[in-house]
């Protein structure tokens, strides 16, 4: 089967139509956001490199400072080490079933700070 000049530009447009439609600048929008996100790096977590601006921006207003709501201070190494080894501190930023939801009338913290405290956790909660 012979292909006329006309069938063959018909064909070319329509793949090119096709691959523009594929290709817009909608599509790059969308894809944008997932090229430009920041990976959560969970390698190596550092108590206070990584864990503790965490714990400071996110819990010390009421747990940190002297403020111990529901009687719970998050002052230093030792007592979020404490909270480690009972599990609360995850579980409470998890949201885990059973546990306060914390930070309390907030929104859950973001995944990548959850991330970066359970790998510190799992590395053995070291005071580094």
């Amino acid at each position: 089967m012979k292909w006329s000049i006309v069938s063959k530009l018909s064909a070319v447009v329509f793949f090119s139509a096709i691959i523009f439609i594929a290709c817009t600048k909608e599509n790059e929008e969308d894809l944008q956001p997932k090229i430009n996100q920041p990976l959560c790096d969970t390698v190596n977590m550092m108590f206070t490199k990584d864990v503790l601006p965490i714990i400071t921006l996110n819990c010390y207003s009421c747990h940190g400072n002297g403020q111990m709501q529901g009687g719970m201070n998050l002052d230093g190494y030792i007592r979020i080490k404490r909270q480690v080894d009972n599990n609360q501190l995850i579980n409470v930023i998890r949201h885990s079933p059973g546990y306060a939801q914390m930070p309390q009338g907030q929104p859950k913290l973001a995944q990548c700070d959850i991330d970066k405290i359970e790998a510190w956790i799992r590395r053995g909660a070291l005071n580094n």
